[in-house]
């Protein structure tokens, strides 16, 4: 993925059962992005009411380096959801 991207995205969810790949990712380097709490890919909104479920999650991406830039000049981003049950 480091030859591809400067920068790596992953997705975990908010409840209890999602603490260890939480920390998991935390300890990898993974930060939240600054969406704050989605919906899928929707931001929630303060005092919205929703269901708590699989699809309430955090967004997180990590730093790659800058020593992978592509040959494009642009930035590239790569993104792999991971939902765990």
């Amino acid at each position: 993925m480091a030859t591809r991207a400067t920068q790596a995205g992953i997705t975990v969810g908010l409840f209890d059962d999602y603490g260890p790949a939480q920390r998991l990712y935390a300890k990898r380097g993974y930060v939240p992005d600054g969406r704050g709490a989605c919906q899928g890919q929707r931001p929630l909104k303060q005092g919205e009411t929703i269901t708590t479920d699989h699809d309430l999650i955090l967004w997180l991406t990590k730093d790659l380096g800058s020593l992978n830039e592509p040959q494009t000049g642009g930035k590239q981003f790569l993104f792999h959801p991971i939902f765990l049950s």
